[in-house]
């Protein structure tokens, strides 16, 4: 495990830089700040008592919204303390009209890569085939723009499985009476429930409400009511999605759900998983899948080679939407296994992990 990182000054790249891949993402509307901390998306802030300012700590998740920085001056302050503390200009207003045009604009193609990994390993017309996905800690979808291409990932990968079942359920109807019909068909909706508290935040309750309505009737999704803290018990095949979260997320998850792991195929960041619980590893930085065995490591030549190739959109999404970021799939397994089985990790690593890579607005104390 690296020490706590030291705070880092967030480093503006010159506006004015030309022929790179920075200045293109400045040129669409991003801030670019540069750290070495790798502890993942989410901010965590730090107070300065002598000029009453705070200094947050960057992490290696380059890009970050004002109102993250703003929303964790105080780790202590409970939501509706720190809501009421807000400019009004700070809350976001939800129009369906325009977040449908800026969701258009998101241009991916790794949605495909992702649904082609699970398949292999949890085919539509096999009994494994996922029948729900649960996203938590996406972020502000409607003003960030980087949890906005998250979540058009997301309702990528939902409508290829919707499809994919809906094609079956008509081969199906085609050559089974209805009745048969009717009782096959009931095992094979996808179901898919998402929550992040940034909405509870960052909006009105009118507004709030509209948009857990709009999600729901045009993408199907449930908003999850409360706040689980990520430890929804796992009962059937289902796909986590959880890009760039705090380790706390990640370690409630896996510890709700120790005992059926094999049912998990989590999308991550990188996590210090051990090898023998796994069936396999995704990497979504390198788009392949890696090896299990040490003396089996792929040189990173091709992996370099490869990447020259792509274009603007898949640096982009590579290298800020899913850098660092793994899909694992596990193994079945004979009992429940504890933390230290589950991590490569001592038990004061992972006190030390929990603790400096903790969310307060989704983990407020893990009872494991």
């Amino acid at each position: 495990m690296s020490s706590e990182p030291p705070l880092n000054q967030e480093m503006v790249v010159n506006h004015h830089t030309t022929n790179t891949h920075e200045s293109i993402m400045q040129e669409g509307g991003f801030t670019i700040v540069h750290s070495n901390s790798s502890s993942g998306r989410r901010l965590q802030a730090h107070h300065n008592n002598n000029n009453n300012k705070y200094s947050s700590i960057t992490t290696n998740y380059a890009f970050s919204s004002s109102w993250k920085r703003k929303k964790k001056l105080n780790p202590n302050n409970n939501t509706s303390q720190f809501s009421s503390a807000m400019n009004h200009q700070d809350f976001v207003e939800f129009n369906p009209t325009k977040f449908e045009k800026a969701l258009e604009r998101v241009r991916e193609s790794l949605s495909e890569t992702i649904c082609s990994m699970i398949e292999k390993y949890f085919h539509p017309h096999q009994s494994s085939q996922i029948l729900q996905v649960i996203c938590y800690g996406i972020g502000d979808f409607i003003s960030d723009k980087i949890a906005l291409s998250q979540f058009k990932v997301l309702l990528q990968i939902l409508d290829h499985f919707k499809n994919k079942y809906n094609s079956q359920n008509v081969n199906q109807h085609d050559s089974l009476s209805n009745e048969n019909h009717a009782r096959s068909t009931s095992s094979i909706t996808l179901k898919c429930y998402i929550y992040d508290p940034v909405f509870e935040i960052k909006m009105s309750t009118g507004d709030r409400e509209h948009l857990y309505r709009y999600i729901k009737e045009k993408f199907g999704m449930e908003w999850i009511e409360k706040n689980e803290e990520c430890k929804r018990r796992i009962d059937i095949t289902t796909f986590v999605y959880m890009p760039h979260c705090a380790f706390s997320m990640y370690y409630n998850l896996l510890m709700e759900n120790c005992d059926r792991l094999n049912h998990l195929i989590l999308l991550s960041n990188q996590l210090a998983i051990r090898k023998e619980i796994l069936k396999t590893i995704f990497s979504m930085d390198e788009k392949k899948e890696l090896s299990l065995r040490e003396d089996n490591i792929d040189s990173n030549s091709k992996i370099q080679k490869k990447k020259k190739k792509l274009d603007d959109t898949e640096k982009y999404f590579l290298n800020f939407v899913f850098n660092n970021t793994n899909i694992y799939f596990f193994n079945e397994q004979e009992r429940p296994l504890t933390d230290i089985e589950i991590f490569e990790m001592s038990r004061s690593e992972i006190d030390r992990a929990l603790n400096r890579e903790s969310d307060v607005e989704l983990i407020h104390k893990s009872k494991y």
